[in-house]
C-alpha cells in the first residue's frame, strides 16, 4: 500500500493517478476526500493531527509525502516519525529546488529540514526537487483577462519551469523502483524562460497582446500578508524567488528522462493542455 500525503493537490493528484494507473495499491490521505480514480482508498486525516497520520500509515509499506505552508517540515516530522512507528519502508519525499545548499532563507531552510526529517525517518528515501511549475502561469489569469498585462517579481530571472505531471511522474518512478533510494532529484523543464518570455508564449496561446511588468516586491508581499499568509513565510518564499542562483532551478536538467524515460514537456505543450484560446 502506497500513502499519498497531499493527494488533492497539483503534484499529489498526479500521483494517485500515475499510482492509480500502474495497478498499485493507493491510499489518498486529505483534510477533505474527493473523488479519486477507481480502487483509491480515501483517508481523511490532517497532519496537525499525528494520530491520523499514524492511522493512514498503518498497514503501509510506502508513502508521498506533500506538504506546504509554514508548518510544512513540522508535518514532515509528523509523518517521518509516524513511518519510524509503523514501519513503514520508502518515503519520497517532493521538496523545491530552494533546499539546495547553501540554504540562505527561512522557507529554504524549511524545506531543508523537511528533507532531513524524511532522510533521518530509518526508512528509505528519495527527495524529488522540484522547479517553479509551469502551473503558477494560472495565478497571472485574473490581470491578464482585466488588463492585458502581467505583474511579475524577479520577472528576469531565467527558470526551468517544469510540468507538474513530470514532477509527479519522477515520484510515481521512486515510489514503485528500488533504484531510487537515497537519491535526490532536481526535476526541471526542458528550458529556461524568463517571466517576458513565457508571456510572449501565454499572449500567442490566447491570441492577444499581451505586457510584462516587472513588478515589485514589496505590494506583492503585503497582498500576501493581506490574504492571511504568514508574514516569515512569506519573506522566505519571495526571497528564494529573488534567488538568482542557476543551480536552483535555472538550468534546465535531464532527470525527467532519466527517471521516466521520455522527455520532460514543454512549456507550449502545457499551454496548449491547459489554456484553450
Amino acid at each position: 500500500m502506497i500513502v499519498v500525503f497531499g493527494a488533492t493537490g497539483t503534484v499529489g493528484s498526479e500521483v494517485v493517478a500515475g499510482l492509480a494507473a500502474a495497478g498499485e495499491p493507493v491510499r489518498a490521505f486529505s483534510r477533505n476526500p474527493t473523488a479519486f480514480p477507481g480502487g483509491v482508498q480515501a483517508a481523511r486525516g490532517d497532519l496537525e493531527d499525528p494520530a491520523s497520520v499514524l492511522a493512514a500509515l498503518d498497514g503501509a509499506d510506502r508513502a508521498f509525502v506533500l506538504t506546504t505552508g509554514p508548518r510544512a517540515w513540522v508535518h514532515d516530522t509528523t509523518v517521518a516519525d509516524a513511518a519510524r512507528r509503523t514501519g513503514t519502508r520508502c518515503l519520497v519525499k517532493l521538496s523545491t529546488v530552494a533546499a539546495a545548499t547553501p540554504t540562505t532563507n527561512s522557507y529554504a531552510i524549511a524545506a531543508a529540514k523537511g528533507e532531513q526529517a524524511v532522510a533521518t525517518s530509518g526508512a528509505e528515501w528519495t527527495v524529488v526537487r522540484a522547479a517553479a511549475f509551469m502551473s503558477n502561469v494560472r495565478q497571472w489569469l485574473w490581470s491578464v483577462e482585466s488588463e492585458g498585462v502581467v505583474y511579475a517579481p524577479f520577472g528576469t530571472i531565467p527558470r526551468a519551469v517544469v510540468d507538474p505531471r513530470d514532477v509527479a511522474a519522477v515520484a510515481v518512478s521512486a515510489l514503485t523502483s528500488a533504484e531510487h533510494h537515497g537519491r535526490t532529484y532536481t526535476v526541471t523543464g526542458p528550458e529556461a524562460l524568463t517571466a517576458a518570455e513565457q508571456v510572449e508564449r501565454l499572449a500567442a496561446r490566447v491570441g492577444r497582446p499581451l505586457r510584462c511588468v516587472d513588478a515589485p516586491a514589496e505590494p506583492v508581499r503585503a497582498a500576501m500578508v493581506d490574504a492571511g499568509m504568514d508574514p516569515e513565510h512569506v519573506d522566505g518564499l519571495l526571497a528564494s524567488q529573488a534567488d538568482p542562483d542557476p543551480a536552483r532551478g535555472g538550468v534546465p536538467l535531464p532527470t525527467v528522462h532519466e527517471v521516466t524515460g521520455r522527455p520532460p514537456r514543454t512549456f507550449d505543450a502545457w499551454l496548449g493542455d491547459n489554456l484553450g484560446r
